[in-house]
């Protein structure tokens, strides 16, 4: 559970950084879910773009993620959601 400054860092420092994944019509595929993980695993946070053609709601797709990759949701701002996900093996801990 991540705490509130932890959070309020996590959003400084990623603010800046773009979208490493997008999200579009066809909505959450195992091939998203793939590279969603393969980014928290080597960068323990992630800011992923939902395109406007997504039909769902971006509380849903934050949630199903969370489900599917046992992460915690950041923030959603506008159409991007930012995931983390601690990983113990990773030397060069974002926070």
């Amino acid at each position: 559970m991540l705490t509130s400054k932890l959070r309020s860092k996590l959003k400084a420092i990623m603010s800046k950084e773009p979208a490493i994944c997008h999200i579009g019509k066809d909505g959450i595929t195992q091939n998203v879910l793939q590279s969603i993980n393969n980014a928290l695993i080597a960068r323990e946070c992630v800011k992923i773009s939902v395109l406007n053609n997504c039909d769902d709601d971006l509380r849903n797709i934050a949630n199903k993620i969370e489900i599917a990759l046992s992460c915690e949701t950041v923030d959603i701002l506008g159409r991007k959601i930012l995931l983390y996900k601690f990983n113990k093996d990773n030397k060069n801990h974002i926070i």
